[in-house]
């Protein structure tokens, strides 16, 4: 391929290696590049059309900057997250080294996983949930609040991913991570619990499985509630949603519950989001076990 067709697709540059692999010689490359029918834009890339929009200052600073992903803004954009930012085209880099490259911004971040780079029109970018991730650290918070509410109203966000990637990627030095953490604290908990405990009914209910009560006050303190329970068999089980940041407190007073139940002759069993998802089998062969085992403890008939 011409050195000329190359920089169409990628938004008017060539790199050496790639002038080299098309034929041309280092003298030839050189001399196009003394005559200004090249421009050298940064060491070893060279452009041999003008970028006529953003998609082309991308798509350059793609083939120039290895490891380069779109993200921030333009990540936002490809996604049409519509989430306000400032309209540079931006890339981030795996580096530690500064890098620059005409028209675009360059960011740097450390390794960035595989889970969070997606190909939108062909360009590799940051996923919609690791974009929102970054520009929580440049938007003003109550317009990123407002946008991310509508991503998810509208089902382009599950909330329990934006969790996970939070696990993952916010914390202690990182820009935004507190408005992100903030978030999923007040907004979180509510609505990912309510999607997974619709889950886990619609499972129980698909399997047949039959004899358990929602919302069942406990027998020692009737302001206490499982999530579902077996009552003639002193069967509980939880639905956990805090599978991320969970707070010390929280978890102390989850066990101190489960040994009261205990106390009082009950089974809990826990089962989280991923159990759910991921391998609602499982959670349906537990629960059977489960249900089987107290039923001949108890000395009721099964079935």
């Amino acid at each position: 391929m011409a050195p000329m067709d190359i920089a169409i697709r990628q938004g008017g540059v060539v790199t050496r290696q790639q002038a080299l692999g098309a034929g041309f010689s280092e003298r030839m490359i050189d001399r196009r590049v003394a005559d200004g029918e090249w421009e050298s834009v940064v060491l070893g890339v060279y452009r041999l059309l003008p970028a006529l929009d953003e998609r082309d200052h991308l798509r350059s600073a793609l083939a120039a900057l290895q490891s380069a992903v779109v993200s921030h803004g333009s990540a936002s954009r490809l996604h049409r997250l519509g989430i306000p930012v400032d309209a540079s085209p931006t890339v981030t880099v795996e580096s530690k080294r500064t890098h620059d490259f005409p028209g675009v911004v360059v960011r740097r971040s450390g390794k960035t996983s595989s889970q969070d780079i997606a190909t939108v029109a062909g360009l590799r970018c940051t996923t919609p949930v690791r974009t929102i991730i970054d520009l929580a650290a440049l938007v003003d918070e109550d317009r990123w609040e407002e946008s991310v509410d509508r991503l998810v109203l509208d089902g382009r966000v599950a909330l329990e991913r934006l969790a996970g990637a939070a696990f993952r990627l916010c914390g202690r030095g990182r820009a935004g991570s507190r408005l992100v953490n903030a978030y999923l604290d007040r907004r979180g908990r509510r609505v990912l619990r309510s999607d997974l405990e619709r889950r886990a009914i619609r499972l129980l209910e698909d399997s047949k499985i039959r004899g358990w009560v929602a919302e069942y006050p406990m027998p020692w303190d009737s302001g206490r509630r499982f999530d579902i329970a077996f009552p003639e068999l002193r069967l509980a089980v939880e639905w956990d949603s805090r599978t991320w940041h969970a707070s010390i407190d929280r978890m102390a007073a989850d066990r101190a519950r489960d040994r009261d139940a205990i106390a009082h002759g009950w089974v809990v069993v826990r089962f989280t989001w991923t159990d759910i998802v991921d391998s609602p089998s499982r959670v349906v062969a537990e629960i059977l076990r489960l249900v089987s085992v107290r039923t001949e403890g108890s000395g009721l008939p099964q079935g």
